[in-house]
């Protein structure tokens, strides 16, 4: 009776741990097929001439027009102000023959805020030449979107690229946050 009381133990063991490795497994699938982040399709976009932005790290989150408009001021109109200070100058158009005004029609491209919202993103590389490649995720798990930059350098040249990127994404929540990275 033993003997066979102990067989049936070992039978039943050898079931509960063939259902613990299942269970396991399939935890694992499942929790791999439902991971929070996507893939967010994205146009890009350039925004205008706004001297100001060039160059500058400032990362953008633009939601609606009042906030797009708001970027005339900011990075025209007191960058105008500003140079026209440091180069010693009262006038639009003696401002205008000098970079980075030369050329610059202060318009901002129309974006459909409706649809869309603006993410703007610096980044910088080296090499004699620099390709940046962009990702936009979105992860609803942690309410946020993730723009990337990656930046992958070729060469051994010492010159410095700057590059901004701006991108159009479908409209997100307000409560979401934009995450910017440069890899």
């Amino acid at each position: 009776m033993f003997i066979k009381q102990s067989v049936i133990l070992n039978a039943i063991h050898k079931k509960m741990n063939y259902m613990f490795l299942l269970l396991g497994a399939l935890s694992i699938l499942l929790i791999g097929c439902s991971q929070s982040t996507s893939i967010l399709n994205y146009k890009e976009i350039d925004i205008g001439c706004l001297p100001g932005l060039i160059g500058s790290p400032v990362r953008l989150v633009i939601r609606n027009q009042q906030e797009y408009d708001a970027l005339l001021i900011t990075y025209f109109e007191e960058t105008k102000k500003s140079y026209k200070e440091l180069w010693g100058v009262t006038t639009d158009e003696e401002l205008n023959k000098g970079m980075p005004f030369k050329d610059c029609d202060a318009k901002l491209t129309p974006i459909d805020f409706k649809t869309y919202i603006l993410l703007s993103h610096y980044a910088q590389g080296s090499g004699c030449t620099a390709e940046f490649n962009k990702d936009v995720q979105m992860d609803k798990l942690n309410k946020k979107v993730i723009f990337t930059i990656d930046v992958v350098e070729i060469g051994s040249c010492a010159g410095a690229q700057l590059y901004r990127s701006s991108v159009l994404i479908s409209r997100i929540p307000d409560d979401y946050a934009v995450d910017f990275k440069v890899v």
